[in-house]
């Protein structure tokens, strides 16, 4: 946490040991954290916790003091990382490193490419819709809705929903669907990843799996994002993709301006009880 803190924070800390009491600013701790990170890390509260933090300075204890070192390279260490028998030397460490970020930049790109495609469905399949008749619908369904917070959230509000139609439209013209064993597949790998992908015990992951598919919220959730990975696998085989080499530093950039974008989307949706 020390590497990351503000400087005037760090000295601060640095003076106090462990069992000391005293009084910071939460939001200075570390740098570049936004909101939701503190409330979520600093200050324990869960993201459906909607109560608003009026106060930066809180009072503060520090339970624990430790010091993170560099392990030391070996076959436990590689085990331990990297998963049993994955890698054994650091020439493969450094080759397995780059792999997994490859794949994460890979992951990146297509989620990029899938909301231009989005955007540009959008752009090419305006839909008109009763606006007058859905701000009142919205006004009446969901008692937390104001005409302020309506008008605020409408446009987010009616892009997804326009975007749910002409994705279901799109779904079956392709012939879509998605089936019980996609929803099993899916949920068997978000377990694995639970586990860094070294859980071996099927029964254990066929257990969770079927807990997992009997809550109607994933389901829904895992529902949406299987269909959305098929519906991007076909439209990417009937378009032309032109690959556009960027340094790394702008790439980030755009990822990150990406998730704060689709995040302000998200959050006026959810005020009026739309999601994507």
């Amino acid at each position: 946490m020390l590497d990351n803190a503000e400087d005037g924070s760090k000295a601060i800390l640095l003076g106090h040991k462990v069992g000391d009491t005293l009084k910071m600013d939460v939001f200075a701790l570390e740098k570049d954290r936004d909101e939701d990170f503190v409330r979520r890390y600093f200050l324990g509260l869960e993201k459906e916790d909607e109560r608003e933090i009026n106060e930066r300075v809180f009072q503060i204890t520090i339970e624990e003091a430790s010091r993170i070192e560099a392990a030391e390279m070996g076959e436990e260490f590689y085990n331990t990382y990297f998963g049993e028998g994955r890698v054994t030397s650091e020439e493969e460490a450094r080759e397995a490193i780059r792999l997994d970020y490859g794949q994460y930049f890979d992951q990146q790109a297509n989620a990029l490419l899938f909301r231009d495609l989005q955007e540009r469905l959008l752009e090419l399949n305006q839909l008109p819709l009763p606006e007058a008749f859905l701000k009142r619908w919205v006004l009446s369904s969901n008692e937390n809705a104001t005409v302020e917070s309506v008008e605020k959230g409408f446009e987010s509000f009616t892009k997804s929903l326009q975007w749910s139609l002409i994705r279901n439209k799109a779904a079956r013209l392709f012939g879509i669907q998605v089936t019980e064993d996609d929803l099993k597949a899916y949920f068997a790998n978000r377990v694995l990843s639970y586990f860094g992908g070294q859980l071996n015990d099927m029964n254990l992951i066929n257990g969770m799996v079927e807990r997992l598919m009997q809550d109607e919220k994933q389901v829904d959730q895992a529902g949406d994002e299987v269909l959305l990975d098929k519906l991007q696998a076909a439209i990417n085989a009937v378009v032309t993709i032109n690959l556009k080499p960027i340094p790394e530093e702008e790439f980030v950039e755009i990822i990150r301006q990406a998730q704060a974008e689709a995040q302000t989307q998200q959050a006026e949706a959810d005020i009026l009880g739309e999601e994507e």
